[in-house]
């Protein structure tokens, strides 16, 4: 196990899903709690545990409120803080403060100090004071939330950005889609040419496209004809305000293909969100449960794209390593699922690696926008995919001559064989010295 853990320690890994926010939006924003205080540790993931756990609502809308102080926060927090400092979301926060701050939680005692430290971080370099230095990360992939498609980032060779299609297809937004193109959006080839624009501007620059549509709908992406596709958008166009998502569907998911396509031209990775969803008292399961099958269809009508299916689909897994080994368009992600169930995650891990090519899986992507709890998540990721390897190791199914190899390919090398990211790397570089 010990030699296991070094091997993972020394690969830098390749991060193939984040949220990160500008690191000088972080700056620009850190005299403002909660990004100065606790509360940056309780504003993602970790707040739906508090929830769930017994949190009132309105407190919580509290611990994320800049007018109230770090004091009254952790009152708020701490009852609720005992109850899911268990969870792997609680675990990422422990995790996090040791590492960063060498405090083994949050308590009474040390509440102040880590406020403290948390605002002498916030300077120029700390993303890659944490990310490089601290994490080992060799990149970091980014689906940026705060613009609707692309976010041109000032570390292009660190922040390797997504293209986000789901406002220009399957979650089209006729306002944001009109804003991009520079006028009104009247008919479905104003649309279509938006999507080729934004193509055009930014799929040089993507690492890949991203797509979170399966947070509103199936993922049952029909073929259209054209024709359908502009009567149903006609449809959309006249009555805006009041067409419901079923009744949109035609027109988005011609779109959707549409999308895809650009994709292939631009040899561009298509990233899916599937499986469990983040937020709480929310989620739609019975929807979720369909995603394998779907997942299947999507790789059945568009053969020649590279689909990278996200977060193991859980709670769904097992039919996601089917759809793995029998299609060899997709690909999985294990992004997030550290932290949803890490035992579960581990579980996974060594089944995949008994029933599908090792160069299908991707083992680590935060999936966080704030940069201070990537090290305890990346901490968990790491212990699960050491506990994995050695037990397969240790049962008979792996080789130890193979574990090196094997953890290479895991870590970092499947990330730069489907993914442009030397090229982006080297142009992010290039940019930089400008």
């Amino acid at each position: 196990m010990k030699q296991i853990r070094e091997i993972v320690e020394s690969i830098p890994i390749a991060d193939t899903h984040e949220h990160l926010l500008e690191e000088e939006d972080r700056i620009k924003a850190s005299d403002k709690a909660p990004l100065n205080d606790i509360g940056v540790f309780f504003t993602q993931y970790v707040d739906s545990d508090l929830v769930v756990a017994g949190m009132p609502p309105k407190d919580l809308e509290k611990v994320n409120d800049p007018q109230i102080t770090s004091q009254t926060k952790w009152k708020l927090i701490k009852p609720w803080w005992e109850a899911m400092r268990n969870t792997a979301y609680g675990m990422m926060v422990r995790e996090s403060i040791r590492i960063l701050f060498d405090e083994e939680d949050i308590n009474d005692g040390n509440r102040e100090k880590i406020d403290e430290a948390l605002r002498k971080l916030a300077k120029p370099g700390y993303y890659e004071q944490i990310l490089k230095q601290t994490c080992n990360i060799d990149h970091c992939q980014v689906n940026a939330l705060d613009v609707p498609f692309f976010r041109e980032t000032k570390s292009p060779d660190l922040l390797l950005m997504d293209l986000c299609t789901s406002f220009l297809s399957s979650d089209f937004d006729r306002q944001k889609v009109g804003e991009f193109f520079g006028r009104d959006i009247t008919c479905l080839d104003d649309a279509l040419e938006a999507i080729d624009k934004a193509f055009s501007v930014f799929g040089p620059k993507a690492i890949a496209v991203k797509n979170q549509s399966a947070y509103r709908r199936r993922i049952d992406y029909k073929i259209r004809s054209r024709k359908e596709a502009e009567e149903n958008f006609k449809l959309y166009l006249e009555n805006e305000k009041n067409i419901s998502r079923e009744q949109r569907k035609p027109f988005e998911d011609f779109l959707f293909h549409y999308t895809t396509d650009k994709a292939v031209e631009y040899h561009l990775p298509v990233k899916m969100h599937t499986g469990f969803h983040a937020g709480r008292g929310v989620m739609p399961l019975h929807n979720v449960r369909l995603n394998p099958g779907d997942m299947c269809e999507l790789c059945r009508a568009q053969p020649e794209a590279k689909f990278v299916f996200m977060h193991i689909t859980y709670p769904y897994q097992d039919e996601a390593i089917a759809v793995a080994k029998h299609y060899p368009n997709a690909y999985i992600d294990m992004c997030w699922s550290w932290m949803i169930s890490p035992l579960a995650a581990v579980r996974f891990l060594k089944e995949c690696l008994l029933s599908v090519p090792a160069n299908k899986i991707f083992t680590f992507g935060g999936d966080v926008s704030l940069v201070e709890l990537v090290p305890g998540h990346i901490h968990i990721a790491r212990k699960g995919i050491c506990q994995a390897i050695t037990e397969l190791a240790g049962e008979g199914w792996l080789k130890r001559s193979d574990i090196p190899g094997i953890l290479e390919r895991l870590l970092r090398s499947n990330a730069y064989e489907l993914f442009p990211v030397e090229q982006r790397i080297r142009e992010g570089k290039s940019e930089k010295g400008k």
